[in-house]
């Protein structure tokens, strides 16, 4: 089992490894798709098995209970996701076990960032969709800063803020990439769309480490 020791402390370089851009996000994304596919495979298959499943046998008894399970334990699992996704950017195995280490190490920070990162979107939603597409973009590092920093919810959210700014239009693009790329995956037979997901999340995880080491936060605190 991996322990969770900020993935940024131990091997981001002093010099990004790809320029923040779109094309060399997804570029380095798919050159890693090959190279991680079984690993990623397998923590996707026990992602779903562990939030999906649940959240639809609970909504079958009751709705609330199945957003509950999704705030509570889906929510870290994504986070958990991202760390074993950057793992994989930053040249390391991502591992099973790796879903798991936010909810063993930072459960509240992320239950709270994306609390906040909620209530902040669907305010913007409701000030004419705009602004809320602007602040979704601007606050779509979050999950990776909480599960690679370990930074509380209101650092993590504002750290999010701050390197994404001058970043807005490569985030933005890379979103609507990324909802062409699924969009292709479903056509090709639904099945496409497993590594479709699978490159969105590597894109994601090498621009989040990019900026990050540009922005100069390759220190980061660790866990004991």
């Amino acid at each position: 089992m991996s322990s969770f020791e900020p993935v940024s402390g131990a091997a981001a370089p002093a010099t990004p490894r790809i320029e923040p851009s779109v094309g060399a996000a997804y570029s380095y994304a798919w050159s890693l798709l090959g190279k991680d596919f079984v690993p990623l495979l397998i923590i996707g298959v026990v992602a779903w098995l562990v939030v999906l499943v649940p959240i639809g046998v609970l909504n079958q008894i009751n709705q609330g209970l199945g957003s509950l399970y999704n705030f509570l334990i889906g929510v870290p699992i994504v986070y958990g996701a991202a760390y074993a996704y950057l793992r994989a950017v930053r040249g390391q195995r991502p591992e099973v076990s790796d879903l798991f280490t936010v909810i063993q190490r930072s459960w509240v920070n992320a239950v709270l960032a994306n609390l906040i990162v909620t209530v902040a979107v669907a305010i913007g939603f409701i000030l004419l969709v705009i602004p809320g597409i602007f602040i979704g973009v601007r606050l779509c590092l979050t999950p990776y800063i909480v599960a690679d920093e370990g930074l509380g919810p209101f650092q993590a959210v504002s750290e999010s803020w701050r390197r994404t700014k001058g970043h807005f239009w490569t985030l933005f693009l890379a979103g609507l990439l990324a909802i062409v790329c699924i969009i292709v995956g479903l056509i090709l037979l639904i099945i496409g769309s497993i590594p479709a997901t699978m490159l969105v999340y590597l894109a994601f995880a090498a621009l989040y480490d990019a900026i990050t080491a540009r922005a100069g936060r390759a220190a980061a605190p660790s866990f004991t």
